[in-house]
């Protein structure tokens, strides 16, 4: 079977909500194509073939077959990650253009898009899905999401007696992020997997206590804007208070980032398998509808039981 080697291209001069999906199904036929390949070449009797060479001259072509595989594996995976981020970040339900070119700049400045659709970004130019084929309203792609509402009843308790005490003490951290939608998180972790910037997270969607409510990041909040320097001799004060303050409320540092706790005795397989803490209806449902509108590779959990 003849394969295209090259990686298909979007005209960006061009670029709609029809080509989106046209190069979606090319994507889905091209992988289809590379891995029936694969397999036929698999299919060769090395046990004839490789008597016959030298030991130095097989383990070359076998790398030489690993590495042009591999290459192709990375293209194509490399082409659908692309594809899925500019449709979710045009999904806006409500064919909202602003909220579309929002979104695909957020992609763009994290270097998550190639050039030329970063150009394009840049000159304004952007699909806007249509509401009948967009995701339900309210599921857009949300950078940071703040509301205590959303995180699970233990952590909002926690969260709020820590931010209620860092404020009677003048201390200006803030709670910077709540609960992280699944899409936010496949955006961390597709960091330095699709290009050469650093790993951010080893967490894929729902393998992460921030999908449940159950993990918050903490940030210093002066003058409109945030900062986390755990460096910083002025912020380092506040940082060592919070872990205090945090530490008698029952959280702990998630990792190694100063701004970032977790609810201490929550086991992320229990999570992963629906046995949640018993919740509230506010943590319920907007966990409910962040599971209903998922359709990544990582399989959601099963939805709460509402007000549980």
């Amino acid at each position: 079977m003849q394969l295209v080697r090259e990686r298909p291209t979007v005209n960006v001069d061009k670029i709609d909500p029809e080509t989106i999906e046209l190069e979606a199904k090319h994507l889905d036929l091209l992988l289809k194509k590379l891995q029936l390949e694969q397999a036929q070449k698999s299919a060769i009797n090395w046990s004839i073939v490789l008597p016959v060479m030298s030991g130095v001259l097989a383990a070359l072509i076998g790398v030489i077959v690993a590495y042009l595989n591999g290459r192709y594996q990375f293209e194509s995976e490399h082409y659908k990650s692309q594809t899925m981020l500019i449709v979710e970040a045009v999904k806006t339900g409500t064919n909202n253009p602003s909220a579309a070119l929002t979104n695909l700049q957020f992609f763009a400045e994290a270097g998550l898009l190639d050039q030329k659709v970063v150009e394009a970004v840049k000159q304004g130019k952007f699909p806007v899905l249509p509401a009948a084929t967009a995701r339900a309203p309210g599921a857009e792609f949300q950078s940071v999401d703040r509301d205590l509402r959303h995180l699970h009843p233990l952590a909002r308790s926690k969260v709020g007696a820590v931010l209620a005490k860092l404020a009677g003490e003048g201390i200006p951290i803030e709670l910077y992020e709540g609960f992280r939608d699944p899409m936010h998180q496949q955006y961390f972790y597709s960091l330095g997997r699709i290009n050469k910037s650093p790993v951010r997270t080893d967490g894929p969607p729902w393998r992460s206590l921030r999908q449940y409510g159950l993990a918050v990041t903490f940030g210093v909040y002066e003058h409109d804007s945030w900062s986390s320097d755990c460096d910083d001799p002025r912020q380092r004060q506040w940082w060592n208070r919070l872990k205090t303050l945090a530490q008698n409320e029952g959280l702990e540092l998630l990792g190694t980032d100063c701004a970032a706790f977790k609810v201490v005795g929550i086991k992320l397989d229990d999570l992963i398998a629906g046995q949640y803490p018993e919740g509230d209806q506010s943590w319920a449902d907007n966990l409910s509808r962040a599971i209903s509108n998922w359709a990544g590779e990582h399989a959601a959990p099963p939805a709460p039981v509402s007000g549980r």
